[in-house]
């Protein structure tokens, strides 16, 4: 009882007299002998000496206790910093994420805008071929009305030069024959019924 419990001062002197004063009556009601008074003095040093000893206990466990509560507060301060530096590397972590995720949006787009880009200037490269070729077959075209031109004044000016002669060819194998291919209209040797696709130009093809 004594080395387990938490009595304050007061009481445990208030305990240690009563009983005190118990022997004390008992001594003096009963008729006791000088061995038995040295025996309850014995006693009552006895207890002086245990209430001595429970308020040594006492300090020490006032002492540890407040070594306790030093070292929990210690644990505690020590647990909180742990804690918010784990919460800053957590919002750091999130950061990051957050920052690489933008650099994957932003390669993705630029990646697209390359590939669309690209799109164009294919387009835009297939486009001039095509104007190209355009240009170069109108400019054939060109070249060949020039050339037919040329010809077409050529034999003009040999007809004009010597006297027309009626030319007639049943087909145009007839007038291949005798030297006669892409016979415009007017010229010797024309004939609607050669000119099957009706251009002009007789046995052309």
């Amino acid at each position: 009882m004594w080395k387990y419990g938490h009595f304050t001062k007061q009481v445990r002197v208030l305990v240690t007299l009563f009983f005190v004063i118990i022997v004390l009556l008992a001594s003096c009601f009963s008729d006791t002998n000088s061995a038995q008074k040295e025996e309850l003095l014995k006693k009552e040093q006895q207890l002086k000496d245990k209430e001595k000893h429970l308020i040594k206990l006492e300090k020490e466990l006032n002492k540890r206790e407040k070594d306790m509560d030093k070292k929990l507060e210690e644990c505690k301060i020590d647990l909180d910093k742990q804690n918010k530096k784990l919460e800053e590397q957590e919002n750091e972590r999130e950061k990051e994420e957050e920052i690489k995720k933008q650099e994957e949006l932003r390669q993705e787009e630029e990646q697209k805008k390359i590939k669309e880009q690209a799109k164009l200037e294919e387009k835009k490269q297939q486009e001039e071929i095509r104007k190209q070729k355009e240009q170069k077959k109108l400019e054939e075209q060109k070249k060949q009305e020039e050339a037919h031109k040329q010809e077409a004044t050529q034999q003009t000016t040999t007809t004009t030069s010597a006297p027309q002669q009626s030319v007639n060819f049943r087909n145009c194998k007839e007038a291949k024959a005798s030297g006669y291919s892409n016979i415009r209209r007017g010229e010797p040797g024309y004939s609607s019924r050669l000119d099957r696709d009706g251009d002009g130009i007789a046995c052309d093809r």
